[in-house]
């Protein structure tokens, strides 16, 4: 099902498991920055293509810390940059405010890291 194990080492370092991942993600990110989304719309593709790449691999077992700030620095990155650029993005709110629910005066943005700690819970 897309997760590759081995005998010799765990299944959180096997490279092949989140690279092709973060690569599509990589490619989804070049083909939406091109449109002119709103940022609610771009949370919106963060969640339905991009995080969805990631779900079933985080439930299967759990991404190194490294692999996981990587991820979460790309997806902010994208929703608040207008061109997708390596460079470093001014975030107008802080990541903890931003994923808050509506009515707290967030925008229910996903935290790769306490999606990950969530899956792990159960």
């Amino acid at each position: 099902l897309g997760v590759i194990f081995s005998n010799s080492i765990p299944v959180s370092s096997v490279e092949e498991n989140w690279t092709l991942r973060i690569e599509k993600v990589y490619r989804l990110i070049g083909l939406w920055s091109k449109r002119n989304l709103s940022i609610l719309g771009k949370i919106c593709i963060v969640k339905s293509l991009m995080l969805s790449q990631f779900s079933y691999v985080m439930q299967a077992f759990s991404l190194p810390s490294d692999v996981l700030m990587k991820l979460n620095t790309l997806l902010f990155r994208f929703i608040w940059k207008k061109r997708f650029s390596n460079t470093r993005a001014f975030e107008k709110v802080k990541r903890n405010v931003f994923c808050e629910e509506l009515e707290e005066g967030g925008l229910k943005m996903i935290n790769v890291i306490d999606m990950q700690s969530s899956f792990l819970m159960l």
